[in-house]
């Protein structure tokens, strides 16, 4: 399978996975709700959330992990390929060590006064932190396997196992409802337990599969420690502020119009996030393969495979984003019958973080690939921080809550500029060709489509007929446009081989 066409089929099984785990996650939440009561239900999701703030963490040093492993994979160095996984390996032992030693010390403040806990619950919520800390500490552990997997590209054993995961899960909510026991102690250990056999099969699999997954003491190099400390140190840092961004503004909300607007500002955020999601997982599966060909010293084949990328997310992103904004009000009566004041104007302002974002993040890995991330990590951090300061001067001073809200649409721009910025001077990707090739025609393609679109809605009141129909001008002039303005040469002979494969499949089962 070429590179192109397995972006295509990973982004592809990872979509799968996550509709078939939201499913799943859905049907389970609620037997587990029925099972616990709403008191258990709530202590769990407490605990689990204090330590699952440090999952921020995990997800920044696989990417860290995952830069260093694809860009020696792309070197064809095994020797050296060794010495970085066994290097990761010592560094997150250690750091997982020390994280475990953190919760263990904050467990006694959190429970002598900082969490809200019944009385009689007190040792079911301790017995669910202890085991939740252990798994976080196999966990942090075990983050080189993770992302050893995804340098290697296979996504497909990523979705079996999620899916697997997430069915367990319902077997265990669903066993829930047989237990004599304490329910909520042995939801916490049964959670746990699968976590850490998910854990375990990563790391067989990795062994099975990777010769360079043997971890070898006599190859860790201080150098190489200090290396990737450093650079694991720099991605969490940003990855802590746009956390802290998040939860935050929440906060200054909070402070100056109260929990009805918190309630808004929650559900932009979820809005947001389902929305980002298509072009995230392409950007994961496109990241390995970016990382490996500057390893391999074909730079400008990178680049080209960013700016592919570039136009691939945003084109899934707005297939969402145009028919979303405009039904804003009709999803959210048919969704929450009674939607909050301001909810529909965040989701609708929030909403154009991710189309933006779109167009520049997949040059990340080929800054990341550069190894100088120091003063692009510092930049994403300050920008993404300074949103708490302004956000909260503007509603000091009376400004509106939709205007104060843009501040995110403000930094987004400013942090596009950035990646922009050191993409050039680091990677040297030239921005006039980007912004021929990919802005320009990116901004006329939503031009057309969102004139198209609203056009359409406009002219039609009856409401499940209006949600079909601008959905489906939207995707029909957004795959017009972006064929005749943004697609290159090469990516419509590309996306015309994909089709005839397609078809030539479907006609080869119909004939068996």
């Amino acid at each position: 399978m070429d590179s192109k066409n397995r972006i295509a089929f990973n982004t592809f099984v990872l979509s799968l996975k996550m509709v078939f785990s939201i499913g799943l996650a859905l049907f389970s939440t609620r037997i587990v709700l029925q099972a616990l009561g709403v008191s258990d239900f709530g202590i769990f999701n407490l605990i689990a959330g204090t330590i699952g703030i440090l999952s921020f963490m995990n997800m920044a040093m696989a990417a860290s992990v995952q830069r260093h492993l694809s860009f020696e994979i792309g070197r064809r160095d095994m020797m050296s390929l060794n010495r970085v996984f066994s290097t990761s390996v010592v560094m997150h032992i250690i750091i997982g060590i020390v994280v475990y030693f953190i919760l263990q010390v904050s467990a006694v403040p959190l429970f002598n006064g900082v969490l809200n806990i019944p009385s009689q619950r007190i040792s079911s919520a301790k017995f669910i932190y202890q085991s939740m800390a252990i798994t976080t500490l196999f966990s942090i552990a075990s983050v080189p396997y993770e992302a050893g997997i995804t340098a290697h590209e296979r996504m497909g054993f990523i979705a079996i196992v999620g899916v697997i995961e997430s069915a367990f899960k319902v077997v265990i909510a669903v066993a829930l409802l047989f237990l004599p026991f304490d329910r909520l102690k042995m939801y916490g250990l049964f959670i746990s337990l699968l976590m850490l056999c998910v854990l375990f099969v990563k790391w067989l699999y990795c062994r099975l599969n990777f010769n360079e997954t043997t971890l070898c003491l006599s190859s860790v190099r201080l150098v190489e420690f200090k290396k990737m400390l450093a650079f694991t140190g720099w991605t969490t840092m940003t990855a802590f502020s746009e956390v802290l961004q998040g939860q935050g503004l929440a906060i200054v909300f909070n402070y100056f119009l109260g929990v009805r607007v918190n309630a808004a500002y929650g559900i932009a955020r979820q809005v947001s996030g389902q929305t980002k999601y298509m072009s995230a997982v392409l950007n994961k599966v496109a990241s390995p393969q970016t990382i490996s060909r500057v390893g391999e010293g074909r730079s400008d084949d990178a680049i080209r495979l960013a700016f592919s990328i570039s136009k691939a997310g945003y084109l899934l992103v707005l297939i969402i984003a145009i028919p979303l904004w405009l039904e804003m009000e009709s999803v959210f009566k048919f969704w929450l019958n009674d939607p909050p004041e301001y909810s529909v104007w965040f989701c609708r302002i929030i909403l154009v973080t991710p189309v933006l974002r779109s167009m520049t993040y997949p040059f990340q890995p080929l800054i990341h690939a550069s190894g100088n991330i120091a003063d692009y990590q510092k930049l994403l951090t300050l920008v993404q921080l300074l949103v708490l300061p302004v956000g909260a001067f503007l509603l000091w001073i009376k400004v509106d809550a939709y205007m104060t809200l843009l501040t995110i649409v403000f930094a987004e721009i400013i942090l596009g500029a950035g990646r922009l910025y050191h993409a050039n001077k680091q990677c040297g990707v030239n921005v006039r060709v980007f912004s021929v090739q990919v802005l320009f025609p990116s901004i006329l393609v939503f031009g057309l489509s969102f004139g198209t679109t609203y056009w359409a809605f406009t002219q039609f009141q009856l409401y499940p007929f209006r949600i079909f129909l601008t959905t489906m001008i939207g995707v029909t002039i957004i795959a017009l446009s972006s064929w005749i303005v943004l697609f290159s040469d090469q990516e419509k002979r590309f996306v015309l081989s994909a089709i005839s494969r397609l078809f030539c499949k479907i006609n080869l089962r119909v004939d068996f």
